[in-house]
C-alpha cells in the first residue's frame, strides 16, 4: 500500500498523463472493476491499488517519454536510454528503495481494453519482444551492483527444467538442470559470468517470435550476438516456456528454457531465428514442460 508521501510524488506523473491514458491504466490496475469517470477519480484508483510506486512506474502507461517529461521538470539531468534507468533516478530522487525482484514482473503487454480469452497473434509477438528486453536487460547486469535488479528464483517456476549447449571449437557440450529454479538460476548467471558474455537480442520480428500453447503455455525464441567488451565473440538463441503463476499476481514466470551459445568471431549482422536451430522447437510443447 502506498503512503501518503508515495501517492503525492506519483500523483506529479500521473498528471501529464491524458485523461484517456488515464482510465485506461485504471481500468489496466483495478482489472476493469472500476470505470471512472473523471481525472481525478481515475487517479485516486490507480493509487489505491498500485501497491508499490515501482510496481506503478514500470506500466505500459508510464512510457519513458512522461518519465523524461518529469524529471525534466524537476531539474533532473538525465540521458534518456532506458525506461529502467529512468524509474531508479526518480526512485532515488524521492527516497524510496527499489524493492527486490518479487515486485519486479515480467512486464507484458497491457489489455487496455475487456480482456479476450485467446491471445492475438500481435499480442503474442509483443509479450515475446517486451519479455525478451526483460530478461536479457536483467541479465546482462547480473553482479553484485545491480542486486535489486537482476534475475533471480522468482521470475522462474520452483520446478523449472533448462538446457544449455555450448558450441565452440573445442566441440559441443550439453549441460541439463530438471526441476530446479535455483539451479537454473545459478546456470545462466554462471555462464554468463564466466565467459564474460554480454547478449544483444535481436529484437525484430526476425529475431525474436512467441506462440501460444495449450494449457496457457506461451512459447518465446529469441536470438542474437554475445560479445566480451568491444568484440562480438558469437551468436546465441534461446528458447522459453512461459505460464502465468495465479499466486504471484498472475505475472508470467518461466518453466522451461534452452540456451545454445555458439563460438564465432567471423559475425558481422544480427542472426535472425530462421538461421538458427531451435525454431522447429516452436510448433511442440517440450516434453519436459508436458510432464512436469
Amino acid at each position: 500500500m502506498l503512503s501518503d508521501e508515495e501517492k503525492k510524488s506519483l500523483k506529479g506523473i500521473l498528471v501529464l498523463l491524458s485523461h484517456q491514458e488515464l482510465q485506461s491504466l485504471s481500468q489496466t490496475v483495478t482489472n476493469n472493476m472500476i470505470l471512472p469517470l473523471t481525472t481525478e477519480e481515475a487517479i485516486d484508483a490507480i493509487l489505491l491499488h498500485s501497491p508499490t510506486p515501482e510496481s506503478l512506474l514500470l506500466r505500459k502507461r508510464i512510457s519513458k517519454n512522461i518519465l523524461f517529461r518529469y524529471l525534466h521538470s524537476k531539474k533532473v539531468p538525465i540521458v534518456p536510454t532506458d525506461k529502467r534507468t529512468m524509474i531508479n533516478k526518480i526512485l532515488q530522487m524521492w527516497g524510496c528503495t527499489v524493492h527486490d525482484n518479487e515486485s519486479t514482473p515480467v512486464p507484458v503487454p497491457e489489455q487496455e481494453s475487456e480482456p479476450k480469452s485467446d491471445m492475438k497473434v500481435c499480442e503474442v509477438d509483443e509479450l515475446a519482444r517486451q519479455f525478451t528486453h526483460w530478461f536479457y536487460s536483467m541479465l546482462n547486469q547480473h553482479d553484485v551492483y545491480h542486486q535489486d535488479t537482476q534475475l533471480g528464483v522468482e521470475h522462474f517456476w520452483k520446478d523449472c527444467n533448462m538446457q544449455l549447449v555450448l558450441n565452440s571449437e573445442m566441440g559441443c557440450s550439453k549441460t541439463e538442470v530438471q526441476r530446479s529454479a535455483a539451479d537454473v538460476v545459478q546456470l545462466i548467471c554462471a555462464t554468463r559470468t564466466q565467459h564474460n558474455l554480454y547478449f544483444n537480442p535481436n529484437l525484430s520480428h526476425e529475431g525474436v517470435q512467441g506462440k501460444t500453447e495449450h494449457h496457457g503455455l506461451v512459447m518465446v525464441l529469441a536470438c542474437g550476438t554475445l560479445h566480451q567488451q568491444d568484440r562480438c565473440v558469437g551468436i546465441f538463441e534461446q528458447l522459453f516456456g512461459l505460464i502465468r503463476d495465479p499466486l504471484a499476481c498472475n505475472n508470467w514466470k518461466i518453466k522451461y528454457t534452452e540456451l545454445n551459445l555458439t563460438s564465432n568471431s567471423a559475425v558481422t549482422s544480427l542472426p535472425t531465428l530462421a538461421e538458427g536451430s531451435l525454431l522447429k522447437s516452436i510448433p511442440s510443447v517440450p516434453n519436459s514442460i508436458q510432464s512436469a
